[in-house]
């Protein structure tokens, strides 16, 4: 069941809704507006089916949260036992073991660079960042300064409280 009853002729336009993708197409939002209930109540039953729709999407948030933790704990299992071969391998002495499924080796690495000391300026780059000081334009901007590369912009979002 779901978490709210609402209108079968407003869930049904809402659940091809989401089947397009979120997007009103076609005569999707005529008949949306056609529903028959109050104003109030089609704004309830959007609203009920939104919160449900976000408890579910915070449902798999979480368990994409959960299957993450899991495969990083795996991947650290990987690491472990890699390391394990690795140390059996260089006690025994052998560079190379050859089993049923696979082989493993100890190989030299690509070599890496160290650096210990100051960089002579030969072997720099001078790397320049620029950014705006939105602060200081926001500052501008609200004392009444006319700067034609910038501007303030107010809009209105639905907030729902429930």
């Amino acid at each position: 069941m779901k978490l709210y009853e609402i209108g079968a002729e407003l869930r049904a336009a809402l659940e091809e809704l989401d089947a397009a993708d979120g997007v009103l197409e076609g005569d999707l939002e005529m008949r949306l507006d056609m529903c028959e209930m109050a104003f109030s109540e089609k704004v309830e039953g959007c609203l009920a089916i939104a919160a449900e729709r976000q408890a579910e999407a915070d449902a798999m948030a979480e368990a994409g949260r959960k299957l993450l933790a899991r495969a990083k704990t795996q991947e650290a299992s990987v690491q472990r036992l890699r390391d394990y071969v690795e140390a059996c391998m260089r006690g025994a002495g052998a560079k190379s073991v050859k089993t049923r499924l696979f082989t493993a080796t100890i190989q030299r690495n690509p070599a890496r660079l160290v650096l210990t000391g100051d960089v002579p300026e030969v072997y720099t780059e001078v790397v320049t960042t620029t950014k705006p000081r939105t602060a200081a334009i926001r500052a501008a901007l609200s004392e009444g300064m006319d700067l034609d590369f910038a501007h303030m912009e107010q809009s209105e979002s639905l907030r729902v409280r429930s």
